[in-house]
């Protein structure tokens, strides 16, 4: 009786206390005080039959070592028990413990007893070199040890008596069994529901005061609660639900490994993150596949192996908070570089060239940033109308032309006024053809003049001194050389305003003088393989393990000013040794360093363009020059345009031309077929509505920050240094070309190695 009562006051003590079994390895307990201890107990037949003295005998024998010892466990603290334990080390055992006949700590019997399995009890117990098949190893099996102790359980009939899986064996329910979580199928099968119950007959007055039980007969309760009752989710397997009969209620949530933050990784996956569908089918499979030793990924992930075979974990609950989530990783690189487009790459092959270690992390799937070229149909795309000049002094050092195959423009332009095309061409390259152009209606004579004069103005002067003069914006400046009116609108506006894009020509007086300089020393080109090769030139010079890609940056932290550190979206830290390079656009920066002091700066709208493209038939094309065709109408939405093909053949099939139509601004207002339609029904009216409507639309790019805003006042040799160990670099940061890319890059390398003292600049 004393037994009993014990077991009983175990019941009414847990009546209010939700606890979770997430599998038979599992048990989970919460406490309304963190003082309450329990001691965690396989029960024998004998505990609930009023003999002590048989049970302590029982539990000697038969319990695992390490659920012997009484724990003090704490809100949302679970325990978990992996595997079939057959002896430990003496100092948890206690000297008296015999567990095993191994007498090898630590080991497990691989095969289970054949008296066990068909019996259900094996006459030596304990002793016996085979496993008897725990809780761990057949769920529903007890931890007979005796025959008694099994013909006393085989009396009781339940429809659990049965089969269960794939066997028709008796498998009777642990009788003290004080928790249960449904594990529910994807499917309609069904599968038992373990309610909780104390096999214990109590009196009529202890029926009443029980909480936990509703007078009624014995076998009444037993009927009840044994009852197979499927209930199938369309969620998730776990369902928690609060122990038998008591007042407390839970919120049916479904919970999942990912939702605590725990990073599951499944063998059949290869690496890759598993979706929750993954892990609900492996945990799934876990549970009520064929018996298995593995541990569930869940628990592989929080639960090292310990020496004492115990592992805490947190779960969530409807009564208590989410546990907090893992701290993130931290790893330590000397250099950080946070971007990878050409002003990060120019950085990292700078750093290559000192011997400095660094990590490059670029958020997209691959290199090159704005300069990037994509595959339609087999025509190269570059994202946005993008030339390269090879006289970009910076890229002349860092770039290999001959592997990039540039394919070059003819040097000058047609321009589209009053319903016809009008050459204007260098002199010096297209002699000829430059003096055909002295009488056409774009510019005068003296225009042609003055700008040879420009040019001969600029050849004179160093970079440096282009990019720090005095500024002025580029229409105040070519007014101010004597350019006409008509020379302004019909070839400077639509021409120079392609390269800035800016119509208004408001951009520095510096940028056009080197853009101008750099045209007049010399070609407009494109790769052969698109504009996205010079990113790749660059990175393939590099480490191959020095780029990580789609890593995004989402702050820049400073705990030590000295060398902040980077944290990623996943959640990973990254650490800072030497410092860190971010290369990336000025929004992205501010976003990164949100919350930081900075100089308050004029913020000025980025430049942003609408590329459209074409595929046509080579025959549907009007020209076979490599030449840009300019829109000196001052009508219309179409800026410029050119046909790759003509340009770089590999641009498109042998048998197709390609076709890039140019707009300055983003066009927001105008859905994508709409704007398509009328740049057909614009460029009919430059070459015939039965060549222009013949051409396919392939893709628009809509480019919302194509360059940064550069209309004075500016500063285009900014120092890269903001904080100790942090530099920023990108086109911004110098002038909006590749060439100031790549110079920035370099840069703020060299301020990072000056401030170090780590090499010599």
């Amino acid at each position: 009786m004393d037994s009993y009562k014990e077991s009983n006051k175990l019941n009414v003590l847990s009546s209010n206390i939700p606890k979770l079994m997430i599998s038979p390895r599992t048990r989970a307990n919460y406490y309304s005080s963190p003082e309450s201890i329990m001691k965690y107990l396989r029960s024998s037949p004998l505990a609930s039959s009023g003999s002590s003295s048989s049970a302590k005998s029982s539990f000697r024998s038969s319990a695992s070592p390490q659920l012997k010892t009484p724990l003090k466990v704490v809100e949302e603290d679970v325990l978990v028990v992996d595997g079939v334990l057959v002896a430990s080390d003496t100092n948890i055992l206690g000297s008296g413990s015999s567990s095993s006949s191994s007498g090898t700590p630590g080991f497990y019997k691989t095969e289970i007893c054949r008296a066990w399995e068909e019996l259900g009890h094996c006459q030596y117990g304990s002793r016996c070199q085979f496993a008897h098949g725990k809780e761990e190893e057949r769920p529903t099996y007890f931890p007979f040890k005796s025959k008694p102790e099994a013909q006393m359980y085989m009396s009781y009939s339940s429809p659990l008596s049965g089969t269960y899986g794939s066997k028709s064996k008796s498998r009777l329910l642990h009788p003290v069994m004080e928790t249960t979580a449904i594990m529910t199928p994807k499917d309609s099968t069904p599968r038992p529901y373990y309610p909780s119950r104390n096999f214990s007959t109590p009196t009529k007055a202890e029926e009443t005061t029980n909480s936990f039980f509703t007078p009624q007969s014995e076998h009444t309760r037993l009927t009840a609660n044994f009852t197979m009752k499927p209930k199938i989710s369309k969620i998730s397997p776990f369902t928690i639900r609060p122990d038998f009969g008591a007042a407390t209620s839970t919120n049916e949530t479904d919970w999942s490994p990912q939702d605590d933050g725990i990073d599951v990784t499944l063998p059949s996956l290869s690496g890759k993150t598993p979706s929750r569908g993954d892990v609900d089918a492996y945990i799934d499979k876990i549970l009520y596949g064929p018996a298995t030793r593995r541990r569930l990924p869940v628990f592989s992930a929080i639960c090292p192996e310990t020496h004492y075979r115990f592992s805490k974990f947190t779960i969530p609950h409807a009564s208590t908070q989410l546990a907090p989530k893992p701290p993130p990783v931290l790893k330590t690189a000397p250099v950080i570089v946070i971007g990878g487009g050409l002003a990060g790459l120019a950085a990292a092959t700078r750093l290559k060239s000192d011997d400095i270690p660094f990590l490059l992390l670029e958020a997209s799937d691959g290199v090159g940033g704005r300069v990037r070229t994509d595959v339609v149909d087999g025509f190269l795309l570059d994202r946005g109308f993008q030339i390269f000049i090879t006289a970009y002094p910076e890229a002349q050092k860092l770039l290999n032309y001959n592997e990039l195959n540039l394919q070059r423009f003819y040097s000058g332009a047609k321009v589209y006024y009053d319903g016809q095309f009008h050459t204007v061409a260098d002199p010096l390259r297209h002699f000829s053809d430059s003096l055909l152009s002295l009488t056409n209606p774009i510019g005068s004579i003296v225009d042609k003049l003055l700008i040879a004069l420009t040019r001969a103005r600029v050849l004179t002067k160093s970079d440096e001194e282009i990019l720090t003069t005095g500024e002025v914006s580029t229409i105040e400046l070519l007014k101010s050389i004597g350019f006409s009116d008509s020379m302004i609108g019909r070839f400077f506006r639509p021409f120079f305003g392609g390269i800035f894009f800016d119509r208004e020509l408001e951009t520095t007086s510096r940028l056009f003088d080197f853009i101008f300089k750099c045209l007049a020393l010399g070609d407009n080109t494109l790769p052969a393989k698109g504009i996205g090769e010079i990113p790749n030139q660059l990175a393939a010079k590099l480490p191959s393990n020095s780029i990580l890609l789609n890593s995004k940056v989402v702050s820049v932290d400073f705990e030590d000013s000295n060398s902040p550190s980077v944290r990623l979206e996943s959640g990973e830290v990254l650490k800072s040794e030497v410092g860190v390079i971010m290369a990336v656009d000025e929004p992205a920066v501010d976003k990164i360093l949100a919350g930081r002091k900075r100089p308050v700066q004029t913020k000025k709208p980025a430049r942003s363009t609408v590329c459209l493209y074409f595929s046509a038939d080579k025959n549907q094309i009007p020209v076979r020059d490599p030449v840009l065709f300019l829109n000196g109408s001052g009508k219309g939405i179409v800026n410029n345009m050119f046909f790759a093909t003509n340009v770089a053949p590999s641009y498109g099939p042998a048998d197709k031309a390609l076709v890039s139509v140019s707009l300055i601004g983003l066009f927001e207002d105008v859905s994508d077929d709409d704007l398509t339609a009328e740049v057909i029904r614009e460029v009919s009216g430059w070459f015939g509505a039965s060549i222009a409507e013949s051409w396919k639309h392939l893709r628009t790019y809509r480019i919302g920050f194509a360059q940064p805003n550069q209309s004075p006042p500016t500063d285009l040799m900014k120092n890269p240094n903001v904080e100790p160990g942090l530099y920023l670099c990108g086109d911004y940061m110098t002038s909006a070309t590749f060439d100031g890319a790549l110079v920035s890059g370099r840069r703020a390398v060299e301020a990072l190695l000056k401030d170090r003292a780590l090499a010599r600049v």
